[in-house]
């Protein structure tokens, strides 16, 4: 996979980061996707639209929190490459407290998380 590009605006409370290739775009989530930082995720995620990449990959390890915007951002990717035979979404799933907040939506089943979540240390 190759290294991550950070996105050249970021703002306070969030950084977005990107690298693709032929098969992957992965966009890497450094922060906090709110209200006021959510337009930076989805530029990257029209950027991922906008490449042939096979897979896009949303990496969320690194996030800190994610309100209502953020997860309807995610929900309408997922709703869109649904709908695209040629690729694939996958969601890294966050630290703990982040990732709670899609169970308790209930959407660890609804949105592409790997089977089996990383270790966490």
């Amino acid at each position: 996979m190759p290294a991550p590009a950070p996105d050249p605006a970021p703002l306070p409370g969030l950084t977005v980061s990107t690298a693709d290739d032929a098969s992957d775009f992965v966009i890497s989530v450094d922060g906090e996707i709110d209200i006021a930082t959510v337009a930076v995720l989805e530029s990257a995620v029209r950027r991922a639209l906008a490449s042939p990449a096979r897979q896009i990959v949303l990496d969320l390890t690194a996030c800190q929190f994610i309100d209502s915007t953020g997860i309807g951002t995610l929900l309408r990717l997922n709703r869109r490459l649904a709908r695209d035979i040629a690729r694939d979404l996958l969601i890294l799933p966050g630290p703990a407290h982040v990732q709670r907040v899609f169970e308790v939506c209930g959407l660890v089943d609804v949105l592409p998380f790997p089977e089996e979540p990383a270790p966490r240390g």
